[in-house]
Parts: C-alpha cells; structure tokens; sequence
C-alpha cells in the first residue's frame, strides 16, 4: 500500500502515478534505537491493483491491471 496526497478543484481532476508501490517491511521485535529509514519503492508488479481516492467522507474506487 502507498498513500499519496494531491489537491484537486471542481470538475475534472487527474493523478499521476509512478507505478511504485511501497515495499512491505518485516515485523521489528522489541525497541530499535536506529531512526526509522524511509520507505523502500518499487515498481508494483504485473497483476490488479485499486486505487481509492478520498475527499474527506466521500470515496470513490477504481479498478486497474498492470499487465
């Protein structure tokens, strides 16, 4: 899952996608003392994906397939 920010006005509006999906980081037992690095990005795989757009309590949803 990754999560991206963007304004938007009335009307039509567009995103623009790199095709990175953030890679999932293993389970850390117990307290780290090194800082938290940044997310690691890679490019997502072929398969089916949904984007979901939030605009305060409304969503909408949209189906897309990388093949």
């Amino acid at each position: 899952m990754r999560k991206a920010t963007t304004s938007g006005d009335q009307g039509f509006n567009h995103f623009r996608w790199d095709l990175k999906v953030q890679e999932a980081t293993p389970a850390v037992k117990g307290k780290s003392k090194t800082p938290a690095s940044a997310p690691v990005l890679k490019y997502a795989s072929k398969g089916k994906y949904k984007l979901k757009f939030t605009n305060g309590a409304e969503t909408s949803e949209v189906s897309l397939e990388i093949k």
